[in-house]
């Protein structure tokens, strides 16, 4: 339920019922109340009292937040990962990108390839917990950064001109250079907002 809600198979402003949950899934009702309470918890549902649980809208405060968070950390994180990249990682991620550039239309594809992109230095720096605690802190920014491809407001080509232009820095040995991009990359990441907004105003 949680990554229907992230790639809105469910959307902002849907009711959620709880007994057509327990009819409709293959678990009791006390696992689906543990779940929309969960749920509740990470700000994807909403209850609106003598009304019900609604999706969750998408809150650009919160995702502006988690953008800052990546932006302070994940520069360095790229800076460190220099010393530990193989040509083999090198050459495993360009060909990412080639992939990445081909799916540009498929938004769950390239959505999984550029976090994958992203999480490869995470892990290779061994900071797999600190990856997982930014992605529980990310949710609306991931809402807002499927609804951009999907709008097709993003434009891929500069983000994976972006991507590249971070390995050619770590395939020369600039860590500065790939540090800066890296910064530069992440505070594009809640770009185009306004028009984001207009393709679904019902969802802000």
């Amino acid at each position: 339920m949680r990554q229907q809600i992230l790639t809105f198979d469910l959307v902002p402003g849907q009711k959620i019922s709880e007994t057509k949950l327990t009819a409709d899934l293959p678990y009791g009702r006390t696992p689906i109340r543990e779940a929309i309470l969960q749920l509740k918890s990470e700000g994807l549902l909403t209850v609106v009292p003598q009304s019900g649980t609604y999706i969750a809208k998408v809150d650009l405060q919160i995702a502006e937040q988690a953008r800052y968070a990546r932006e302070q950390i994940e520069p360095q994180i790229m800076r460190d990962a220099l010393t530990r990249l193989t040509p083999a990682d090198l050459d495993w991620l360009d060909n990412l990108l080639v992939e990445q550039a081909t799916d540009a239309n498929e938004t769950a594809t390239f959505f999984a390839r550029d976090e994958a992109f992203h999480q490869f230095f995470y892990e290779r720096t061994g900071h797999d917990l600190l990856w997982r605690w930014l992605k529980d802190l990310s949710k609306q920014l991931d809402r807002f950064r499927w609804l951009r491809v999907a709008s097709q407001r993003l434009d891929w080509q500069a983000l994976i001109a972006e991507h590249q232009a971070i390995l050619t820095a770590l395939r020369h040995d600039d860590a500065d250079t790939a540090y800066r991009i890296a910064h530069t990359h992440l505070q594009h990441m809640i770009a185009d907002q306004m028009a984001v907004i207009a393709s679904y105003p019902d969802y802000f």
